[in-house]
């Protein structure tokens, strides 16, 4: 599961879609655009099938597998995301410090943004009980040798401050995820209210019990 072949699999469509998405100035100046926007979109649309596969691979054999082959394989599974630090940071840097402002770009809806943040969310989700539970209670014999992860240097996988540390990136994570369904929620109350302002035919009491609860949830 991370023979080199899956490595380097991985590795391009990191880099292809960090590439493709690379920040560009406007002719304006005042905005930025994508190198290769989309491609770059595809190329995360690609990705995220990849991870996907594997992912199921590794929820079906995690039991077997010692603590670190199971971290080996979540660093290839969760690695782009890791880029999201820097990118966040960048595009914090750009907006509120170099004052561009990001060129805005048609929304693919809510059905990919919901399918697109599911992964992140069940991902965080087995990372918080690798770090919080697995490696603590796991009966795999692994007496024979250490075991250790990277955090800019070689750590002690069981190491207690590496552990609190990836138990609250991943929690974050969890979090951003979340807001991420929240946002194709509120996407798809929009196009509801829209489809009921620009379709007359369409009995205005059907579109109202569709509304109602996200509603009343987006009210609270």
């Amino acid at each position: 599961m991370y023979g080199a072949g899956i490595r380097i699999g991985f590795y391009l469509q990191w880099y292809g879609s960090i590439i493709a998405g690379f920040p560009l100035r406007s002719k304006d100046s005042r905005s930025t655009v994508k190198l290769a926007p989309g491609e770059s979109e595809n190329m995360s649309f690609s990705l995220l099938l990849f991870i996907t596969a594997t992912f199921i691979a590794l929820s079906v054999r995690a039991s077997t597998l010692a603590p670190v082959e199971t971290y080996i394989i979540l660093l290839l599974i969760f690695g782009f995301h890791y880029y999201w630090i820097p990118d966040r940071i960048i595009h914090f840097i750009t907006i509120y410090i170099l004052n561009r402002k990001p060129k805005a770009n048609k929304h693919r809806g809510w059905v990919y943004l919901l399918f697109t943040f599911t992964l992140p969310c069940i991902i965080s989700c087995f990372q918080l009980w690798f770090w919080g539970f697995h490696l603590e209670h796991n009966n795999t014999n692994t007496a024979h040798c250490n075991e250790f992860g990277f955090g800019f240097v070689r750590v002690n996988l069981k190491n207690k401050g590496f552990r609190i540390f990836n138990t609250v990136y991943f929690a974050i994570f969890l979090f951003w995820s979340l807001w991420g369904f929240w946002t194709a929620r509120h996407i798809f109350v929009n196009g509801l209210m829209e489809m009921n302002t620009n379709s007359p035919r369409l009995s205005k009491r059907y579109v109202k019990r569709a509304i109602m609860p996200f509603k009343k949830a987006y009210n609270r």
